[in-house]
């Protein structure tokens, strides 16, 4: 469960900590309030389709 856990929502997370240490990045996205509800938004359907 562990490592399910690390290849659904690792590659996000990292993602994310990339983006934010870029400030043009977050810019360009639109903020780091809408780069994190997209993210938030993805890591809920992520979740309910991984079973699947």
């Amino acid at each position: 469960m562990i490592i399910t856990f690390i290849l659904l929502f690792g590659p996000k997370l990292l993602g994310l900590a990339l983006i934010f240490t870029r400030p043009g990045e977050v810019k360009a996205f639109g903020g780091k309030r809408r780069v994190a509800a997209g993210l938030s938004v993805e890591m809920l359907l992520s979740a309910l389709v991984a079973p699947c």
